[in-house]
Order: structure tokens, then C-alpha cells, then sequence
């Protein structure tokens, strides 16, 4: 608590502050004015809980005083000291909001006891406050609360569905232990990168308005619960426990499903089945999540348990790596790639791949691949050596689409290795030009494929494998040896000298030069 004390007898101020033990009622900090105007100086600059202040004062008075501080809406208690018992003064200090009225000279007991209880009143304020806006914040968020305490029950497999009830009777969810539901989880399988200007909660919010529009015809009511980037869990049920039919409940999911392809250009999947009680929440959701792990292909449609089945269950393929060498003795690495790449596909496009599939397929084909670089002497390792594919590589197994890229990645690889000594050169001379022409711009990988119509990972690649210094590396080394030629033999500014290298910024410029030269462009030109 801070406490203000005013008033134009500079005694009655010091003996205040001296005589009451300040720290023993809960005060931290005393501040001192002997008018109306530097109280409020004071006032404009300090947050002050408690205003003692004298009313009769030279000029303004502690009333005029106090309507200022109402005006500027400082939120504080006053009190007032007068050594005058006139019970005008009295009236108007309570009509404007004067905590208590002390008549001088009063003890220092006497001031103590009425600070102490103008601090017990703040304190008072402040603790409901506290709890009311404790209150407000749980309202107005209960909503988001209820989807955290159901996702960590959901994901974590919980198997104790009193604490799933006791959620549902916390918020009002008119969901008991004889009540059956719908589980249905929602995957956004196409364009997530679309998605990235939607907050996560505005994304949620916006799907349980139209889910639920969907449903409000057939008095269903459904309860959002975000369980991963872009997938949600949704329990669909009835305050009268009249659930829809699952009949009804695919017709309104495929209705969800081509209204968000209509006007949000997105692509998703539905994974529900027939209603359940509450005891078996775990275990279906389990078995929702396993469709959606084998939906590897992302097909866009609604997947009901124990009704469709996702894949063909005699689905026998024969991924067998044993095949696959005899690919070695057919062609080249290209080619055994462009086979593997097909029977991929056409794997796909027969629905014969699940999840663990998939898996197995990748396995095999990272077993093949180790074969065909042992067969040409070349390390696994080579192919992605400084590459962000490294990282990718160890997950493609998780759809067919990123199995494709993965198979395009390795061909492009060995299409770069297998090009001949005079085509590499040719092509490495040409990327050259390029830069040197370019000179003045932020020159890209991406440009310099664009250019010589090849892709950005096989340019990289290929003038690596040449110049054996990478091509990022050349560029810079290209920009600044041309920059230190324009700073010793022209008059050219600094800036201009940055400019002509392609660098916007010139203390990019600076910190880049010093990094390759280990001095500054101004002092390589002084010396």
C-alpha cells in the first residue's frame, strides 16, 4: 500500500509520518505534499492507494482535491484530516466519496485505526476482484478448458471413465453413464499450409459452428476436440439421448465433408462408426485414429467402423526385396527407380496400402537402395549428405505422398551422378554464367534451376560433385571478390558497391565481407 499525505502545515506532515509505524499496518511507502498542486504532480506520475489529506489548504482545498481525482478516475480511498468540526465540510467530503473525516488535533491511534481500515477495505476490493475476474475467465473460457481436459483423457487412453463423467456434469454436458454418442474424428487432409493464418482456436471454433449446423436439424448436439494439428474429435449426441441413425449420421458427414470442399477448398476425411456407450469411448477412439493412420493414400471421404473397409483385407502384395534386386540386373538406377516408383502407384491406386504397408514398403526400398549404392560404391550417406531431406527421409513412410517424393529425391540423385564428365561441365558452366551475370541480385538456388531447367536439390548436388565447394559457398565467394574489385579500383560508395553485389541491406553487406575478408569494406579500401 502507498500512502499520500497533504497538507500546507509542513509539522502536521512530518509529525504523521514520523509518529505511525507505517510497515505494522501493511503500508510500504509514505509520500508527502504540502499542497493541492504537488499532490497532484505526485498523483499524475505514482499509483497511490490512500489519499490523508487536509481540507482547509491555501488555494485549492483536499475537497477540490478530491473532485480532481475523481474526475481523472484514479481509483483510491481519501482521507481527510480539518481541525474544524463544521458539518457542511462533513456532508460534502461524504457525498464525494470520503472514506472517514478525522478532527485535528487527532492522536496517531486515532489516524492508525482509520488507515487500517481504509487498507482492509482495499484489500477487500481487490480479493473480489481477483475472484471475479477468476470467475469471468473460467466463463469465458470454459469452452477451451473442456477440450484440454477431454483431448489429454482421449490421447492418453484413459480408461477411467468416472473422470470422463465427472468433466461432463462439471460443465453442464448432458452426457451420464446410460447415454450412448457418436465418435467421429475429422482429418484436414489437403492445403494445411492454408491453414496457418487460422489460430488453432479460431479454426475449432469455426468447424463446431458448422459441424453443428449440420446436425441442429436432427437435435444433435456435438462437443470439439482438437486432438492433433488439423484433426479434431468430435462426440455427437442428444440432451433427449435420441441419437440419428448411423444411416443419417454418413449422409450428414458426406454433406460436412463436399460443404468444406465447396467453400474452404479443403479436403477431409471422417472416421466414425455405430453408436457406442460411454465405457467405450477409449477403445473406439483407438480404432477411429488406426483409419486414419491407414488412409496413407489421404482419400477424401467418410470411413464407418465395421461397415467400410478402408483396404481389402486379402490385400498380398509382394513387396519382396528379392523382387526388387532383380531389378539391379535390368537397368540402370534410374530406370529400377522409375519401376519402383510405378509399382508404388499402382499399389495406391488399388487400395492395397494401409499404414503398416507402407511401412513395409519403405523398409524395403531403404534396403534396396543400400544394395544399389553398394553395387555403384557409393555411401547412403552421400545421397543426402547436407540435405534437409535427411530428416524427411526418416519419416516418409507416413504417407504415399511423401514415399513419391522421396523415390523423386533418389532419382534425381543418381540422374546427377550419372551424367557424364563433358555434360556435367557443360552444365557447370552454365550455372557459372548465371551467377556472374547476376551479379547485382539475390541470386537463389531456385533461380539458377529455373534458369538452366533443372531442379534446385540436382543443381546443388551436381556443381557440388564438380567444383567440390557447394554452390552457396561460390556465390558468396563471387559477390565479394567482385565487391573488393569495385572497392580498390573505383570511387564507387560503399553503398553502392553493396548494391551492385545484390545486398539490399548494407549492414549485411559490412558483417558479410568482414566474415570472408576479416576487415570491414571501409578499411579495406583505406589500406
Amino acid at each position: 500500500m502507498i500512502v499520500l499525505i497533504v497538507d500546507d502545515q509542513i509539522n502536521i506532515v512530518e509529525g504523521i509520518y514520523s509518529g505511525i509505524n507505517w510497515k505494522s499496518i501493511g503500508v510500504e511507502q509514505v509520500l508527502k505534499a504540502f499542497n493541492a498542486l504537488e499532490a497532484k504532480e505526485i498523483l499524475k506520475s505514482q499509483i497511490v492507494d490512500i489519499l490523508l489529506s487536509d481540507i482547509e489548504m491555501p488555494g485549492e482545498s483536499g475537497l477540490d482535491l478530491l473532485r480532481w481525482v475523481q474526475e481523472k478516475q484514479y481509483e483510491l480511498i481519501c482521507l481527510f484530516l480539518t481541525s474544524h468540526a463544521d458539518f457542511e465540510y462533513a456532508k460534502e467530503a461524504v457525498q464525494l466519496g470520503g472514506h472517514d473525516y478525522i478532527l485535528q488535533p487527532a492522536r496517531y491511534e486515532d489516524i492508525e485505526q482509520s488507515i487500517i481500515q481504509a487498507v482492509r477495505k482495499i484489500k477487500g476490493k481487490r480479493e473480489t476482484e481477483k475472484y471475479s475476474s477468476y470467475g469471468k475467465l473460467l466463463f469465458n473460457n470454459s469452452e477451451r478448458i473442456l477440450q484440454v481436459l477431454l483431448k489429454e483423457w482421449f490421447t492418453e487412453n484413459s480408461t477411467h471413465v468416472e473422470h470422463f463423467l465427472a468433466d461432463m456434469r462439471s460443465f453442464n454436458i448432458p452426457i451420464n453413464e446410460s447415454s450412448k454418442v457418436y465418435l467421429t474424428l475429422i482429418d484436414m487432409i489437403s492445403d494445411r499450409d492454408s491453414y496457418s493464418v487460422w489460430d488453432p482456436p479460431t479454426l475449432s471454433y469455426a468447424l463446431s459452428n458448422i459441424i453443428t449446423e449440420h446436425f441442429d436439424a436432427y437435435r444433435q448436439q456435438i462437443l470439439l476436440i482438437p486432438v492433433e494439428e488439423q484433426c479434431f474429435l468430435c462426440i455427437i449426441f442428444s440432451r433427449e439421448n435420441e441419437l440419428v441413425s448411423t444411416w443419417i449420421l454418413k449422409q450428414q458427414l458426406d454433406s460436412l465433408r463436399e460443404f468444406m470442399q465447396k467453400y474452404f477448398k479443403c479436403r477431409i476425411a471422417c472416421y466414425s462408426g455405430s453408436s457406442l456407450s460411454i465405457d467405450m469411448l477409449g477403445k473406439r477412439f483407438t480404432e477411429l485414429h488406426k483409419m486414419k493412420e491407414d488412409n496413407v493414400t489421404f482419400l477424401d471421404d467418410v470411413f464407418i467402423w465395421n461397415q467400410d473397409q478402408m483396404l481389402p483385407q486379402n490385400a498380398s502384395h509382394a513387396e519382396d526385396i528379392h523382387l526388387w534386386n532383380q531389378f539391379l540386373g535390368k537397368g540402370s538406377p534410374d530406370q529400377i527407380l522409375k519401376q519402383v516408383l510405378s509399382f508404388l502407384r499402382q499399389r495406391s491406386e488399388e487400395g492395397g496400402l494401409n499404414a503398416e504397408r507402407l511401412k513395409r514398403f519403405y523398409q524395403n526400398f531403404m534396403q534396396l537402395l543400400s544394395h544399389m549404392t553398394g553395387y555403384m560404391d557409393i555411401s547412403v550417406n552421400d545421397i543426402f549428405e547436407g540435405s534437409e531431406w535427411l530428416d524427411k527421409s526418416l519419416h516418409s513412410y507416413s504417407s504415399v505422398a511423401d514415399m513419391e517424393k522421396l523415390i523423386q529425391y533418389v532419382m534425381e540423385y543418381f540422374q546427377s551422378v550419372a551424367v557424364s564428365k563433358q555434360d556435367a561441365q557443360r552444365l557447370v558452366d552454365t550455372i557459372i554464367q548465371y551467377i556472374r551475370s547476376n551479379i547485382e541480385i539475390d541470386i537463389r538456388r531456385t533461380d539458377i534451376a529455373d534458369a538452366v531447367h533443372l531442379t534446385p536439390n540436382y543443381v546443388s548436388r551436381l556443381f557440388k560433385s564438380v567444383m567440390n565447394v557447394s554452390l552457396k559457398s561460390f556465390i558468396i565467394t563471387e559477390k565479394m571478390n567482385t565487391a573488393r574489385t569495385l572497392l580498390r579500383n573505383t570511387a564507387l560508395p560503399i553503398s553502392m558497391v553493396a548494391a551492385k553485389v545484390g545486398y539490399a541491406n548494407f549492414s549485411h553487406f559490412t558483417q558479410a565481407y568482414k566474415s570472408f575478408f576479416g576487415v570491414t569494406p571501409m578499411e579495406d579500401r583505406q589500406n
